[in-house]
């Protein structure tokens, strides 16, 4: 699709917009995502260390809460006295904070006010209290039935006996859960020691799940990362309560991006008022441009069509300026060289008339060549040895009277002499062709009596075999086809010195009768395929041939209506294929 120059201007200008725009809005998405996710895995990190701080913290102010406690005079005679109500009582009076809850373990070691824990916790309950009878106060984590508790107890000794411990305890309840989420700006989600969650400040539904954090494995930065099953990303890091629980700190992938999708919005709207500003200005300027720039392709035009005369616009712009004086300069030049282009080909008619003339004269001196140089072969190699060899034989016949099969194998010899005189005479004439309408023969007997001729040669090397079968008259003269065969024949003797079968088989065809020479040679090279039927061709050497051969017969052949050509060879052997016309379709 053809587009104008203001147009492609404004396009180009807008796709530099876009070029410029879209990568960079794209790298600030990626870097900008980059930050929050590495400040929010570092702010789950920092949240381990400010856990730890935390604990570290209030484990010393429960422990002095604990030891204020046991030093009262009145708890020591409600404890052994047994009145838990008033223990109760002026617990919750001195007590400071409230998110501490009081311990009170009685002289048999069991805790008569404070947090229930569970089985297990029990049985390891009265180690931890021994703690306090030798005098000591005990600072730890405990399992509770419901939830982890860190628990402080002081002992209590009347006159160096104890009498039991009292101290205070923190849940880690769901208040606790939400006063870390705040500390720390995260998700908190604190687990026992079985896994299960006791307290969260997250959807229920994506507790179990954030569970497998447990399990997976961590990343450089010391944070885990967990994708859940509906496509939600959570990035965690856990601090083990000792050996009653895990507090997990997870922060959402998508509550860490959300602001990329406000940045995103904001950066379309500016990108979109950036291009359609974009737009406006290129397309003043670009009409600007492309309007000298239109005149010139009009001029242009017109040149196509033979007007030199239209004129050039003229503008501001120095380079389309440039452009147009160039282009007012060659349209002169150019109407300048269409003058003396056409002189040209005025001249170059006439030379090319009288060049086809030569070239039609050396043409023909050229066929004249070659027939004189045919001639002159014929003559030399062919004329004067058959006539000698003629009258020798005449003379042999005529002396052996008596032995008639030497006198029918010397008027065989005779007649191929003449046969071949008759070639030669017929050479002289290769440009004059003959009428060949009225010729037929019989090709199955031609092929029979070629055979039998090598046969009275009592050479055994190179045996002929024949096959025909009923084809009917071909359009050829018997000794024509016969001077044919013999051509072929001869080639293959040739081509197969150690000796070797020659097959000859006629076979008709539906308007045509097919005469084949095959024997069992090397084949005829590839390379010389296409020069095998040009005259003078020959690959004998001077001594053996001159070329014609092939030459001659393929002339034979296409005198009479029919074809030659090579059907097999490479390393097969050689197949001549004749093909000629029948006697009755050609009447």
């Amino acid at each position: 699709m053809n587009v104008t120059l203001k147009r492609a201007l404004v396009l180009l200008l807008g796709g530099g917009v876009l070029v410029a725009l879209v990568p960079a809005g794209i790298m600030l998405e990626r870097r900008l995502g980059g930050d929050l996710e590495r400040r929010a895995r570092e702010d789950l990190v920092t949240a381990k260390m400010i856990l730890m701080d935390r604990n570290a913290a209030r484990a010393e102010v429960m422990k002095m809460h604990a030891m204020q406690f046991a030093s009262s005079p009145r708890l020591e005679r409600a404890i052994m006295s047994g009145a838990w109500d008033r223990a109760l009582a002026l617990l919750d009076e001195i007590s400071s904070d409230d998110d501490e809850q009081p311990v009170l373990v009685g002289p048999g070691g069991g805790i008569e006010i404070g947090p229930e824990l569970s089985d297990v916790e029990l049985q390891r309950w009265g180690a931890l209290v021994d703690v306090t009878r030798r005098g000591e106060a005990w600072v730890g984590m405990a399992r509770g039935v419901s939830t982890p508790h860190a628990i402080a107890i002081a002992p209590v000794m009347v006159d160096s006996s104890w009498v039991g411990a009292v101290g205070v305890a923190r849940a880690f309840d769901d208040d606790a859960a939400a006063a870390l989420a705040g500390l720390t700006q995260t998700e908190v989600v604190i687990f026992d020691r079985a896994g299960r969650a006791t307290a969260q400040t997250i959807d229920g539904d994506g507790i179990a799940l954030l569970a497998s954090f447990r399990r997976a494995a961590e990343t450089e930065d010391g944070a885990r990362e967990l994708t859940l099953p509906d496509g939600r990303t959570f990035w965690g890091a856990e601090v083990p309560l000792e050996e009653v629980g895990t507090v997990l700190f997870a922060r959402a992938e998508s509550a860490e991006l959300a602001i990329l999708s406000s940045l995103r919005s904001n950066a379309i709207w500016a990108g979109a008022v950036a291009l359609v500003a974009a737009l406006l200005l290129g397309g003043f300027v670009a009409g600007r441009i492309a309007q000298p720039v239109s005149l010139l392709a009009s001029a242009s035009d017109r040149v196509a069509e033979g007007d030199f005369g239209t004129p050039l616009p003229t503008t501001r712009i120095s380079d389309v300026q440039r452009m147009s004086t160039a282009f007012g300069a060659m349209r002169d030049a150019l109407a300048s060289r269409l003058a003396e282009l056409r002189e040209a080909n005025a001249e170059l008619e006439d030379r090319q008339e009288r060049l086809s003339t030569l070239q039609s004269e050396l043409v023909q001196r050229d066929r004249l060549t070659a027939n004189n140089r045919l001639v002159t072969e014929l003559a030399h190699e062919i004329r004067n040895p058959v006539a000698n060899v003629r009258n020798c034989l005449e003379v042999l016949q005529r002396r052996v009277p008596q032995d008639s099969e030497a006198r029918e194998f010397a008027d065989l010899a005779i007649d191929e002499l003449l046969r071949m005189h008759e070639l030669a005479e017929k050479m002289l004439d290769v440009n004059r062709p003959e009428g060949t309408s009225d010729a037929a023969c019989d090709p199955v007997r031609v092929a029979n009596r070629t055979a039998a001729l090598y046969g009275a040669r009592e050479n055994e090397r190179w045996p002929i075999l024949v096959e025909t079968s009923d084809a009917g008259k071909a359009r050829i003269a018997p000794d024509a086809l016969k001077q044919v065969l013999v051509n072929l024949i001869e080639n293959s003797r040739e081509a197969m010195p150690e000796g070797g079968e020659i097959r000859l088989h006629v076979r008709p065809g539906d308007e045509t009768v097919f005469v084949e020479v095959a024997d069992d040679g090397p084949g005829i090279p590839a390379e010389i395929e296409g020069n095998l039927f040009d005259p003078f061709f020959t690959t004998k050497g001077e001594v053996q041939g001159v070329g014609l051969g092939l030459y001659i017969a393929r002339s034979t052949v296409r005198r009479f209506g029919g074809r030659l050509g090579l059907a097999e060879s490479h390393g097969a052997g050689a197949r001549f294929v004749i093909e000629l016309l029948k006697v009755a379709e050609a009447a």
